[in-house]
């Protein structure tokens, strides 16, 4: 215990081990904060997660649809992803996001064509037959709509109404001879994921027409008030009213244990080296394994605390939300998630940056995590409900889907102790190569002035 404090002590004092703090802190203001405290304060709203739903309202939130059976929201997908095309064809910038960051393309001749093609394809018109047709041409969907400014009268096809806290387009659609005016696709589900496939290629991974994207956009569908009562009971007797705020508090702070981790462990075990501590520890009664992990925990221990205590910002109005609703809160929500979703990935992070540290002698643990960062965001099926057993992260930005939980939990476990025998095996191996330097004087020549030459390169 007493290595361990000294491990912790001496962290505490390290720039990066702040630097660290300092981000996940601006990460979790920017994405997550006041979160719960508008959830509450909206909770008397229909299609509101903490609104106990009651038989009659007119709506009761939404939830992502079979795409495979749902014809309706396979029509909304292809209206949505033909409009966007449309206006991205116009102005000939696509966008993408590639390692998850926002960016535009422009295509060339051949392929504008390409892409005018297929929109006469799915639609049955040119780009530039669609540009003059009234504005009620495509349905509204809440990604892209086209509203009017307010010095155009009277010929706007659109009526906005509130409902239930919720703010609804309407589209004027008429009859008999303007019926052709109104998009229908031309073609099957089947061949516009061909299309959109396609397009991809073209512009790049993560468009506007990537799978993922076009569920995230236009693959809901409203929830019947059978399913609200549903996942209201699975809120306040399965999740104990934090689950579903845990979950999202995870998936955002998630993303950057991911790689910081890296950074933190990595200018542990390089400072003792800068400061010439090495022939000090080598003579430290400390068996190799102690003080590995001493280190090791201290890292662990040091970086949870910050996680742990900013969720209290989410954790005290629940409680206190739960006590006025009389409801049972389960007050352990937040620390059981972190437990078996953040901290298996700082587990693995720290771990697989000690082991590179240690044999390498250099900082080559930041460039390859963040290799593996980036390639895990490239990887990334969904932010919600599709999980693999490599995934680094456990995606799930949205609140409630405690279905989605139950569904792939036997996945999400065995991903997880996945993560955790990678920590194990990368301890063990740093442990082994830390006590051959130590027996060599903390120096293995063959390994460290290798990996130092290939660093100076």
């Amino acid at each position: 215990m007493k290595l361990l404090a000294r491990e912790c002590r001496k962290l505490s004092k390290s720039i990066l081990f702040w630097g660290f703090v300092l981000i996940i802190l601006i990460n979790w203001k920017t994405q997550f904060q006041g979160v719960t405290r508008q959830e509450i304060s909206s909770s008397s709203r229909e299609g509101s997660i903490l609104h106990q739903p009651r038989k009659g309202e007119s709506y009761y939130g939404e939830k992502q649809a079979d795409l495979d059976t749902d014809q309706k929201v396979q029509e909304k997908v292809i209206a949505g992803a033909v409009q966007t095309m449309v206006r991205e064809y116009q102005s000939n910038l696509y966008a993408c996001y590639p390692l998850g960051y926002y960016k535009e393309k422009s295509l060339g001749g051949m392929e504008q064509e390409k892409v005018a093609g297929y929109i006469r394809e799915i639609t049955g018109h040119s780009p530039e037959e669609i540009e003059h047709m009234p504005r009620g041409y495509f349905p509204a969907n809440p990604v892209y709509v086209e509203i009017p400014a307010d010095n155009e009268e009277g010929d706007s096809p659109f009526t906005i109404r509130e409902d239930g806290g919720r703010f609804i387009i309407e589209t004027e659609q008429d009859d008999g001879k303007d019926a052709a005016k109104t998009f229908v696709s031309r073609v099957s589900f089947a061949r516009f994921l061909e299309i959109a496939g396609d397009m991809e290629d073209m512009i790049g991974k993560d468009s506007n027409y990537s799978l993922s994207l076009l569920k995230a956009y236009y693959g809901s569908t409203e929830v019947s008030y059978e399913e609200a009562v549903e996942r209201f009971e699975d809120l306040t007797e399965k999740d104990g009213i934090t689950g579903a705020f845990a979950r999202l508090y995870c998936d955002y702070m998630g993303i950057m244990l991911g790689i910081l981790p890296a950074f933190v462990v990595t200018g542990l075990f390089l400072r003792d080296k800068k400061n010439q501590m090495g022939e000090l520890i080598a003579v430290r009664s400390a068996g190799s394994w102690k003080i590995i992990g001493a280190r090791f925990g201290a890292c662990i221990l040091m970086m949870l605390i910050p996680v742990l205590l900013l969720s209290l910002e989410s954790l005290l109005p629940l409680a206190e939300y739960g006590r006025n609703m009389q409801a049972a809160v389960d007050y352990l929500g937040f620390c059981r998630y972190i437990g078996a979703w953040l901290l298996p990935t700082l587990l693995a992070v720290s771990a697989a940056s000690m082991f590179l540290t240690v044999l390498t002698g250099t900082p080559a643990a930041v460039f390859v995590q963040s290799a593996v960062f980036f390639l895990a965001l490239q990887n990334t099926g969904s932010l919600s409900g599709e999980y693999s057993l490599f995934d680094l992260n456990i995606r799930h930005n949205m609140l409630g889907g405690y279905e989605l939980i139950e569904k792939n939990y036997n996945i999400i476990c065995s991903n997880r102790l996945f993560l955790v025998g990678l920590a194990a095996l990368f301890v063990g191996l740093t442990a082994a190569v830390y006590s051959r330097k130590r027996r060599n004087g903390e120096r293995n020549h063959v390994l460290e002035n290798k990996f130092q030459a290939l660093h100076r390169k």
